[in-house]
């Protein structure tokens, strides 16, 4: 979700598929369409990818290093 919320921009990285294919194993289908063979539904495509032309210029994700997590750990582990 964090990707999907820092790298997309709706108006053009969201398509919405309508009657795409699916498995009867899907929970979200109702059972008296799974009773008459109905296994589509629509799905949503979201792109969250960096933006492949200016890779090098996309910022950092923020993440802890190592070194940081062990700090942290170290300092608030107890607590948890």
């Amino acid at each position: 979700m964090w990707a999907a919320t820092t790298r997309c921009e709706p108006s053009e990285n969201i398509d919405i598929m309508c009657n795409a294919w699916n498995s009867a194993l899907d929970p979200r289908i109702a059972p008296a369409d799974k009773e008459s063979g109905v296994t589509a539904h629509s799905k949503a495509i979201i792109e969250a990818c960096r933006p492949f032309a200016w890779r090098d210029q996309f910022p950092t994700p923020s993440a802890l290093s190592a070194e940081e997590a062990r700090a942290i750990q170290a300092k608030w582990g107890k607590l948890l």
